[in-house]
């Protein structure tokens, strides 16, 4: 009786949604696409999105911060996976999965650039925001997910589409690179690791929190 609940909330969906055999296709397909690790614009969105954020972060700029969430392509691979958990996919699984890898440690080390060459080493409020993660903060990262899930599926264009919306309220960027600007403070404050680890659960509860609910949604 258990087993078949997620079977029936999955053709539950699909009636709600108008979702058809061709859409999920469709997604599947925009879903390969967007995990290439040779999809170069995906990587100079990302690098400049870490830019943007942590530029944000230390100007202690909600404006700015935004600014990178809505360029922020982190989305694509973290909904490639749920996909890949969804459908059983071994090969997208592995290459979502190597695609967000490889992201955070793009993301990470751009961020702890960005912290040294930049002369502004203050943790400022928009930087606090982030490194004290609480339960309404996954109550958020689960009904992203689950809008970015059914965004994805009603949309036509495929993941690209369902991302700025769903970036915003998760706010994947800032946190990694809160992470980043706290290795990169690593001698200047002695706080440094409090802020490191505080965004880095935050981003890691967002990360499971949209797996979950998109691989739900997926069914």
């Amino acid at each position: 009786m258990i087993k078949k609940i997620p079977i029936r909330f999955s053709k539950q969906a699909s009636r709600w949604f108008n979702i058809d055999a061709e859409t999920r296709v469709s997604i599947y397909i925009s879903t390969i696409v967007g995990t290439k690790l040779s999809n170069i614009p995906y990587w100079f969105e990302l690098l400049l999105a870490c830019g943007i954020a942590t530029l944000g972060l230390v100007l202690n700029s909600a404006a700015v911060v935004i600014g990178a969430m809505l360029i922020s392509p982190l989305m694509t691979p973290i909904m490639g996976i749920g996909l890949a958990l969804a459908t059983g996919d071994i090969f997208l699984g592995v290459r979502a999965i190597v695609n967000l890898l490889l992201s955070v440690g793009l993301a990470l080390a751009a961020a702890v650039f960005f912290t040294a060459v930049l002369p502004f080493k203050e943790i400022t409020s928009e930087i606090m925001a982030r490194t004290q993660p609480t339960i309404l903060d996954l109550v958020v990262a689960l009904l992203s997910g689950l809008a970015g899930s059914i965004a994805t599926l009603k949309s036509s264009k495929g993941l690209t589409a369902a991302l700025p919306g769903t970036a915003i309220a998760v706010a994947l960027m800032p946190p990694l690179c809160v992470v980043g600007f706290g290795i990169g403070i690593r001698h200047y404050d002695p706080q440094w690791l409090i802020v490191a680890k505080g965004a880095g659960l935050l981003f890691a509860a967002n990360l499971v929190a949209i797996v979950m609910t998109s691989m739900l949604v997926f069914l």
